[in-house]
């Protein structure tokens, strides 16, 4: 709607700057989100509203204005309240509305602003927006320091000015989205609607009803039957979060215009009769659930309901606390036939708020499968026949998105009575009228390849003689046969990176043209089918069926002079009975093993089938990419340093096809020309002109770490000579070595949460600035490279090949008084015939150890190499999951109750690697049943004997948060008496529970970059020495453990089981004067 403003002056003010103040308060509301208030200045009111005639434009509702009146001097207010008003009234407002039986519909309102009381902008500002919410049907607010609020922080709605900021009050954005809510309200807030009783149930009317998040603290409040229901209604728009429900009387100051609610407007009104004053006297404030506060779970979009009664109890209802947003529609849904019987389904993975859990697969509408990954193989399937899919993602509360779009595809046709018996794996031999050379041999022809992806390699047939046909190819046929189809495959374009040929593919490049197929019928050449002008890769020839033997492939036409077969294929007749429609096994044992940086090579065991296995299928991500007749493959043509997953199905004569295998990965090697041979590990040593102290060794510059994360832990080298360069690190190689390049690490400005340095990363804060690199050329030093105003973490120095058996980095200028080098590398130059090609032996005495329902612990005897090892490579289930330098591995995030098999390989500096390991199996340790009840999320509340200052909340004690990191700032509990203890901490449980141990976490030394604690981590500094746990039995406390002497951050008390709703740990004797707590955990069935 549009406001219309005064065409007088403000007091002090004139009117443009009384207009601009309007104009901005009014934005406040206009900008409001989640609601649909758009409130714009429209026309200016046609006089200046004085006391004389402010009664045409404030009692007139159907004029079409809404005006905004400047009451400069008071005597509007004084006219209408009595004078003297205008010494106290800042203002007043309304609005009109029509009521059309269904709807209550917003008509017109006004404002008037008192000109007359000097106030600041600020205020003002405050003022105007205030009144400019009563315009549009916003009511009081009673949300003050009774809530814990300052009163420069009151809502804007406050009846009093307080306010010290021009912007709404968390309540009154709420209270305008629920008076205006627009399609985003649901996005942002959940809904918690009630009723405030009696005991016996009877409505109270005219409460204060408000709602404190407990972590921020934000409220939010309603008048308790507002509408005049009588039945106690209230209603909470609130953000997601846990809330405490509260209930409170209206202060009897606010009656008449200040009133809060249809129930206060006089000191008789119903707010201020029983049950909620006595004979004038307020209840206390009341808290839903009493001495152990309720919290009630809201998430966006979600609806709770409470019964709330004056004594404290009540109920909860609702579907709040739990995930009610679906992950997203599923995308890039493809489906494969691979047989047929079976038709393969993959697609992108959805994403969820808390996270997707499965999938689940229609096929026609029907539910067919719930995959927990992004594929599926649907099996059981009718030949020739079409088939559609759709998919919907879900997440563990059982969320699901809607269903995808469609994909259709059709099983393969039933070729169970029709074998191929041209192939070599069935007892079929070929040869040819000639062959190009050993590259190309005949007997290629038949061994189930079709993409010529190995080419030139041994993948397909090439005659000898150039521009020169007919040439010929001939199957004979394990005895005699008969046959009603041939397929023929030539050379495709792109062979390097062949695909499985479909009967559409064309080439232009190479392949043969035309040609006849002939059977043998005893005596003679039979001719059965003749192409010419063919353009197709895959060419398939159907005839009468014929008895023979064995057949001919004649080639009379070709592109580019010579004849190139890759595969032929001879189909049996069908014939009646006797259909083969058993698959082989699922194929086990796949393993892939990376041989160089475009190689892996896979082997598995032999699958079986009722008849014969005459082939695999190898899928690269899912794509077909070769067709092995054997137990192994070597996939070609890869990318270095990338890793890659296979699976695998086998298949016989009748394209029955098993189910793939479970998947294996690996990673291409990277692409080595040279070495690093400053590392230690190689045999090289550091040294430096000086050390700070031993949090700073110079061994640490050439130990394979560059990040500096544990940086002042012996992450990297610090000089001990403040401001005072030249500073320098020698590296003396493991023998004389010829090198060309130099790497120099400094320490990244983030380096507690230090990445890998690129090439361009770039520091402001503690590097080194200016360098040189010399080499020792046997008698002294040689400058190789010089660098001036460098700002690369990482700073790669190129020079001219130098052989010498040790460098130097020469520091000369540095930020921040230090010279600071995490690692320096020394890279042999390249030479050709003198690379290391030696693996280090293989690893063994591999052992694995769960030590947890997540985590399984690996360990192994040191593999030694020609030059060094320099790390090793930890597969699981033939997947790289780990390059650890050292001789143990800690795999983690891993399934409660599951084996994990592994294997381990051995590296040195030239990326030799050795064979993988003998495998070995640990199996994850079960899910604890046990659950930590202590916790505020489960609505455990906190309390202390006493607190040192809101920087040490007692609230953070059962926050899970167990490092410390954040001491002093929320980050754990400190009592308030240096010196005088004992002090406690109390954990009032959600409700009675039975607990058998507690957790208690003192302060560790080293917080600022606290780890978390493991059962040995010691302290010596201010942590907690003595201390007794105690239950509640209901009239007592009693004793559950007692602990003396201790020094472990983390200290766990195991006692027979104890049923209470608290504990209390009484801390008895402390280090440092204080006590201090990080988390106490109590565990419970």
């Amino acid at each position: 709607m549009s406001l219309n403003y005064d065409q007088g002056i403000l007091g002090s003010r004139t009117k443009a700057q009384a207009d601009a103040l309007v104009t901005e308060a009014v934005s406040l509301w206009t900008n409001v989100t989640t609601s649909t208030v758009a409130l714009t200045r429209g026309p200016d009111l046609p006089v200046d509203v004085t006391s004389s005639n402010y009664s045409t434009f404030l009692s007139n509702f159907s004029d079409g204005l809404n005006p905004v009146i400047y009451d400069t001097d008071g005597s509007i207010i004084d006219s209408m309240f009595g004078v003297g008003a205008k010494n106290s009234v800042l203002g007043f407002a309304g609005s009109a509305w029509n009521n059309n039986g269904t709807q209550c519909a917003y008509t017109e309102g006004r404002a008037v602003i008192n000109g007359y009381i000097s106030v600041s902008d600020i205020t003002m500002k405050v003022v105007l927006a205030h009144e400019t919410g009563h315009l549009i049907g916003v009511d009081h607010t009673q949300l003050d320091n009774s809530q814990g609020l300052v009163n420069s922080n009151y809502p804007l709605m406050y009846p009093i000015a307080y306010r010290g900021s021009s912007s709404l009050h968390e309540d009154d954005t709420a209270a305008v989205s629920a008076l205006y809510p627009n399609a985003t309200l649901t996005s942002v807030y959940g809904q918690l609607t009630g009723n405030f009783t009696q005991a016996n149930g009877t409505p109270i009317r005219g409460a204060n009803i408000w709602a404190k998040e407990v972590s921020t603290n934000k409220v939010f409040s309603f008048v308790s039957d507002y509408l005049s229901q009588n039945t106690g209604y209230f209603k909470l728009l609130l953000p997601s979060g846990n809330y405490t429900l509260h209930a409170e009387v209206i202060h009897t100051a606010f009656t008449a215009g200040s009133s809060i609610g249809p129930y206060a407007e006089t000191s008789s009104g119903v707010s201020f009769q029983p049950p909620l004053y006595n004979n004038g006297v307020a209840i206390a404030p009341v808290v839903f659930g009493g001495s152990t506060p309720t919290q009630i779970s809201i998430t966006a979009g979600c609806a709770a309901s409470a019964i709330f009664k004056m004594d404290g109890t009540g109920t909860v209802g609702g579907n709040c606390g739990a995930d009610n947003l679906s992950p997203t529609v599923p995308a890039g849904l493809t489906a494969t036939a691979v047989s047929s019987t079976q038709i393969n389904l993959s697609w992108a993975a959805s994403t969820d708020n808390v996270g997707v859990t499965g999938y689940k697969v229609y096929r026609g509408g029907t539910l067919v499968g719930s995959p927990a990954t992004t594929s599926f193989a649907d099996t059981g399937l009718t030949a020739s026949t079409s088939y559609s899919y759709t998919l919907a993602a879900c997440d563990a509360a059982n969320n699901c998105s809607a269903q995808s779009n469609p994909v259709s595809a059709t099983t393969m046709t039933a070729t169970a009575s029709s074998h191929n018996i041209a192939l070599a794996s069935v007892g079929a031999v070929a040869s040819a009228s000639s062959t190009h050379s050993s590259a190309y041999p005949v007997g290629a022809v038949n061994d189930n390849q079709r993409t010529g992806a190995t080419w030139t390699k041994g993948g397909g047939w090439n005659d000898a003689t150039f521009n020169t046909q007919p040439d010929w190819v001939q199957i004979n046929f394990n005895g005699t046969q008969t046959i009603d189809r041939v397929v023929v495959y030539t050379l495709q374009d792109n062979y390097i990176n062949g695909i499985e040929p479909t009967d559409t593919l064309t080439f232009k490049n190479e392949g043969i043209t035309g040609f006849t197929v002939q059977g043998w019928n005893g005596s003679a050449w039979a001719t059965l089918a003749t192409v010419s002008g063919n353009n197709l890769v895959k060419r398939t020839l159907s005839f009468a069926a014929f008895t023979t033997d064995r057949i001919r492939v004649n080639v009379t036409n070709v592109l580019a002079g010579y004849s190139r077969i890759v595969e032929i294929e001879a189909w049996s007749a069908a014939a009646s009975g006797g259909s083969d429609t058993t698959a082989p096994t699922v194929p086990t044992g796949l393993s892939a093993t990376p041989v160089s940086s475009a190689q892996i090579n896979l082997s598995w065991a032999a699958s079986t089938d009722n008849v014969g296995v005459t082939g695999y299928k190898v899928y690269r991500g899912g794509t077909l990419v070769g067709s092995p007749a054997t137990t192994s493959f070597a996939d070609t043509g890869l990318t270095a340093s990338t890793s890659y997953s296979y699976t695998l199905a086998a298949c016989d004569a009748a394209n029955n096809c098993s189910a793939q295998s479970n998947p294996v990965s690996a990673a291409t090697m990277p692409v080595i020309t040279s070495s690093n041979i400053a590392l230690a590990s190689v045999g090289a040593v550091a040294s430096a002109s000086s050390t700070h102290s031993s949090a700073y060794p110079v061994g640490a510059v050439n130990d394979n770490q560059r990040t500096g994360a544990t940086w002042a832990k012996g992450g990297g080298w610090n000089d001990a000579t403040f401001n005072t360069q030249p500073d320098w690190v020698q590296i003396n190689f493991n023998g004389t070595q010829t090198i060309d390049r130099v790497v120099v690490y400094t320490l990244q400005d983030n380096y507690i949460n230090g990445i890998e340095p690129t090439d361009t990363l770039t520091f402001k804060n503690e590097g080194i600035t200016g360098f040189t690199v010399q080499g020792w050329n046997g008698s002294a030093w040689i400058t190789l490279a010089t660098i001036s105003g460098n700002n690369l973490v990482k700073r790669t120095v190129n020079f001219t090949a130098f052989t010498t058996d040790r460098i130097r980095v020469n520091v000369t200028n540095v930020l921040a008084g230090y010279s600071r080098i995490v690692e320096i590398e020394a890279w042999s130059a390249a030479a050709s015939g003198s690379s290391d090609t030696t693996a280090p032996t293989v690893p063994t005495g591999l052992s694995a150890t769960p030590v947890s329902s997540a985590q399984i612990n690996l360990s192994w005897a040191a593999s030694t190499d020609n030059v060094g090892v320099t790390g090793y490579k930890v597969y699981r289930g033939g997947t790289l999951v780990g390059n650890p330098t050292t001789t143990s591995f800690a795999d983690t995030g891993l399934t409660a109750a599951t084996s994990y098999s592994y294997t381990l390989a051995a590296c040195d500096a030239a990326n030799n690697c050795s064979a993988q390991s003998n495998p070995v199996s640990a199996t994850t340790m079960p899910v604890i049943t046990s659950s930590n009840i202590a916790l505020a999320s489960v609505g455990a509340v906190a309390s202390a004997s006493s607190t040192h200052s809101s920087a040490y909340p007692v609230g953070a004690v059962n926050d899970n948060l167990r490092t410390g990191a954040t001491w002093a700032k929320g980050g754990g509990w400190n009592d308030a008496t240096f010196n005088t203890q004992p002090d406690w901490v109390q954990i009032n449980f959600n409700g009675t529970q039975t607990i058998d141990r507690v957790v208690v976490y003192t302060l560790q030394d080293n917080y600022i970059n606290g780890i978390e604690p493991t059962d040995t981590l010691t302290f010596k500094n201010e942590g907690i020495t003595g201390f007794t746990i105690q239950g509640w039995d209901g009239s007592a406390w009693t004793t559950l453990a007692t602990v003396s002497g201790n020094n472990l951050v983390k200290r766990t008390l195991s006692f027979t089981a104890f049923t209470t709703d608290r504990i209390r740990v009484n801390v008895t004797s402390v280090l440092a004067g204080y006590s201090r707590i990080v988390e106490i955990e109590a565990w419970g069935n």
